[in-house]
């Protein structure tokens, strides 16, 4: 977070897991959105009972991730 405040325009893309010691990630990202809410946010949750991509959504997140995941892709 101090890292995005310092410097806001050098950021854009934020990867989040949901539960982290001292804040949570839909809490994180409501912090982000405030002064830049141009830069994609992404939850991960391991918790999907407790957090659902609706929520992730109603808190500014761009997109929703349940772990584990497979994220294939590809380098081209």
């Amino acid at each position: 977070m101090k890292a995005i405040e310092e410097n806001p325009d050098q950021w854009d893309i934020l990867v989040t897991d949901q539960t982290m010691p001292t804040i949570k990630g839909t809490d994180l990202v409501n912090r982000i959105k405030s002064p830049r809410p141009e830069i994609f946010c992404i939850i991960f949750s391991g918790y999907s009972t407790k957090m659902d991509e609706r929520e992730a959504e109603n808190s500014g997140a761009d997109a929703f991730i349940t772990k584990p995941s497979d994220l294939n892709y590809s380098t081209r």
